[in-house]
């Protein structure tokens, strides 16, 4: 009996002792685990970053390589000087980004349109809002000759190219992601520009309007807004012929859009008896007080732009 008691006891021991060693085995592999799974994290994180640093490495060799092409190609078309292509490629990270997204060749573009929260008070009324988006159509094309694109009344949508509010009860029109916030409708071109990364040819608002950072012999382009037109660098990123001089079509339409705007003291929405609009749009030679980006104070075209923008 005694004997069978010891065997017992020594029975358990090596129980105790195999589960005890077994414990360890399992802490050990959790570590390895553990180890593991944070060289995979590590490595993951490295890949990830080693893609990024492609993405832009690819950016930049888009300026370099394809877009220093495409510089040389415009440059013979057309005629232009050695000196506007030294300048273009010296400039080309200004143009890496919407040329990225155009490759050099005009596309056609959706919009979804809403308004923030009722149509505007037009006034001569719109007969329907496909006479508006008609009207924004005419616009848009005027700015980017090549382009096609297409308004589509009736809220955000997926898919498009870029979705527009426009009666915003802000003064301020900008573009976030690619969504663009409109006081002024007539502000699309400009806005939808850096929904393509365009960027502003000025840095801050004493630069407005001043031909900065512009291609030789020129001072106009809608970024720096003193034109409803391009300049042959923005032209050339985004695939616009830069012979093209389409004004004429582009400030007509936004004559007509401007013209249905409500008169300061008249209600700014349909069915409301305030809101009276305080701000001006501006005469047709671009005269009035102009618009004034979010981040600047200068003046500009009152044709082509209404309070604020950025």
């Amino acid at each position: 009996m005694k004997h069978t008691n010891w065997r017992i006891l020594g029975l358990c021991l090596l129980v105790i002792a195999f589960g005890a060693a077994g414990c360890e085995h399992a802490d050990d592999d959790d570590d390895a685990s553990s180890e593991e799974a944070e060289s995979e994290f590590l490595e993951s994180n490295a890949e990830l970053a080693a893609a990024e640093g492609s993405e832009a490495g690819e950016a930049a060799g888009a300026s370099g390589g394809a877009f220093a092409d495409h510089v040389g190609d415009l440059k013979a078309k057309y005629g232009k000087s050695d000196e506007w292509e030294d300048w273009m490629l010296a400039n080309s990270g200004r143009y890496a980004a919407t040329f990225g997204m155009t490759r050099g060749s005009p596309a056609s573009v959706s919009i979804s349109f809403q308004y923030e929260t009722k149509p505007l008070n037009y006034s001569p009324a719109w007969s329907s809002e496909a006479e508006h988006m008609a009207a924004l159509k005419r616009m848009a094309e005027g700015a980017y000759p090549g382009y096609s694109f297409s308004f589509n009344y009736g809220g955000r949508a997926a898919g498009v190219s870029a979705n527009v509010v426009a009666g915003t009860a802000g003064t301020t029109s900008y573009a976030s992601g690619s969504t663009v916030y409109l006081y002024y409708e007539t502000i699309f071109n400009h806005e939808f520009a850096h929904v393509m990364k365009l960027p502003h040819h000025y840095g801050s608002s004493g630069d407005t309007g001043g031909g900065s950072h512009m291609p030789p012999g020129e001072s106009k382009c809608l970024m720096d807004r003193n034109s409803s037109l391009f300049c042959s660098g923005c032209k050339a990123a985004l695939g616009i012929p830069l012979d093209a001089n389409s004004s004429s079509a582009v400030d007509s339409a936004i004559r007509d859009i401007l013209s249905r705007y409500p008169s300061s003291g008249e209600p700014r929405y349909m069915d409301s008896d305030t809101g009276g609009d305080t701000g001006t749009t501006g005469g047709d030679t671009g005269g009035g007080t102009g618009p004034v980006d979010d981040d600047d104070s200068g003046g500009g075209g009152g044709l082509i732009y209404g309070l604020k923008q950025r």
